[in-house]
């Protein structure tokens, strides 16, 4: 399996750490309450309301699998050449060690990759000095539903899709843990204006990397390329995804939340 590609960790490989979707490591809480999370002196920039990019900083792009991660990546690499940094373990390779992490003091660099704070491996693991991200979400149910046909593809034994949607909401691949600190119903709108140079969603992608470009100072590419897509193989039934959403009631708030910054934002 191609390093960073797995959707739902603990489905597609051995789970690494119970954990769910909201709940990072206890040793870990403190440090990542509401009043600690900002760092000071943020730059808002006049037209959006969003931190202004500061190119003289390293700048983290958290790929949420299966939001177009992999084809962003391709735009990055093309984008920043041998500054940008990838930052993977093998998913499918029980024995992969984690992650390396990358001298950052003084480098204007883009580190690009699954940073998962529930799994060991997040932002603030590795680079807790970085103040300025970048990301893309994925309506929920619809990242679930990739995710389980994605695991299809890639000959996973994995349940019905039923158990496999309704199961996420105790997965430590939850969109939240992949944020820069720990997300709660108080904090979320704040930490995104604060810390996020700009947050796009895979349903507006081409305005998402126009938006991405423009801020970087990038051209913006023609044409995405497609890496990595899952084959839907089965229809998805009526029922599931009022269920899960149900189920998943903070992550879909935040995700409602961003889209419905993209106007503004664009």
């Amino acid at each position: 399996m191609p390093s960073g590609d797995s959707p739902f960790i603990p489905q597609i490989a051995r789970p690494l750490r119970q954990a769910s979707a909201d709940a990072w490591p206890e040793d870990r809480l403190d440090a990542e309450t509401p009043d600690n999370v900002f760092c000071p002196g943020f730059r808002q920039s006049g037209c959006d309301g969003m931190r202004e990019y500061d190119p003289s900083k390293p700048l983290i792009f958290s790929h949420i699998p299966k939001t177009a991660g992999s084809s962003l990546r391709a735009v990055f690499q093309h984008w920043f050449g041998d500054r940008c940094h990838e930052h993977y373990r093998d998913q499918g390779n029980a024995s992969a060690g984690l992650p390396q992490r990358v001298a950052i003091s003084g480098r204007p660099l883009v580190l690009f990759g699954h940073f998962n704070g529930a799994l060991g491996f997040g932002i603030r693991d590795y680079y807790p000095e970085v103040e300025q991200f970048l990301t893309v979400m994925r309506e929920p149910f619809a990242r679930a539903v990739s995710g389980y046909f994605y695991a299809l593809g890639q000959g996973v034994n994995v349940p019905s899709m039923d158990a496999f949607v309704m199961s996420y909401p105790n997965n430590p691949g939850g969109i939240l843990n992949y944020f820069p600190f720990r997300v709660t119903a108080d904090n979320y709108k704040e930490l995104i204006e604060r810390h996020f140079v700009d947050i796009g969603t895979t349903e507006t992608l081409p305005q998402s990397v126009a938006r991405f470009a423009r801020k970087l100072g990038k051209e913006c590419p023609k044409d995405l390329p497609l890496i990595n897509a899952s084959t839907y193989t089965e229809s998805v039934p009526d029922h599931l995804q009022d269920a899960f959403r149900e189920r998943n009631g903070l992550e879909v708030e935040v995700y409602d939340y961003v889209a419905g910054l993209q106007q503004r934002l664009d």
